[in-house]
C-alpha cells in the first residue's frame, strides 16, 4: 500500500523517531507526554497514549497510527482498524528495541533508506556502549 501521509504517534519514542526519519511533517497527532524535539510541540495533542481518546485521534483523519503494545490499547487499535485506519503496535520499553521498530515504522512511511541509516546510527551507538570498558567499582 502507499506510505502513510497522515500519522497519529501515541508513544513518545516512536514521534521521536518520525522527526529522526525526517517525517515529522506527516505527524498530525501526538500524546500529552511527547516533548521532543520541540518540532514536536507543534503538533495536535491527543491526550494520552495508554487507551487513548478514539474520537480526538480520528478527529486528526489519520492513516495510520502508532500504538505502544499492551492490554490496555488492544481495544483503541481494534476501534482504529474498524474505523478504516491502519495501526502498527510496538512495545520500546528500552534503548536496545529500537533497530527492531526503526525498519517498519520506516516503511509505513515511506522513508525505507532514512531508516536504514537511522537504524545503522543506533545500532552503532549500542555496539559503542556495550564496548566501552566498565567503570571500576570502589
Amino acid at each position: 500500500s502507499a506510505p502513510a501521509t497522515r500519522v497519529v504517534s501515541l508513544n513518545p519514542v516512536t514521534t521521536e523517531l518520525l522527526f529522526a526519519l525526517d517525517q515529522g511533517a506527516k505527524v498530525v497527532g501526538r500524546t500529552s507526554w511527547d516533548l521532543f524535539p520541540e518540532a514536536a510541540r507543534a503538533v495536535t495533542d491527543v491526550g494520552d497514549g495508554m487507551s487513548p481518546n478514539v474520537e480526538a485521534v480520528l478527529a486528526q483523519r489519520p492513516d495510520l497510527v502508532i500504538l505502544y503494545a499492551s492490554e490496555t490499547n488492544r481495544t483503541a487499535a481494534r476501534q482504529l482498524r474498524q474505523a478504516g485506519v491502519a495501526t502498527l503496535s510496538f512495545r520500546t520499553d528500552k534503548i536496545a528495541d529500537l533497530p527492531r521498530v526503526i525498519t517498519p515504522i520506516a516503511a509505513a512511511v515511506g522513508a525505507s533508506a532514512t531508516g536504514t541509516i537511522v537504524a545503522d546510527s543506533v545500532r552503532a551507538s549500542l555496539d559503542a556502549v556495550r564496548a566501552a570498558p566498565r567503570p571500576a567499582r570502589a
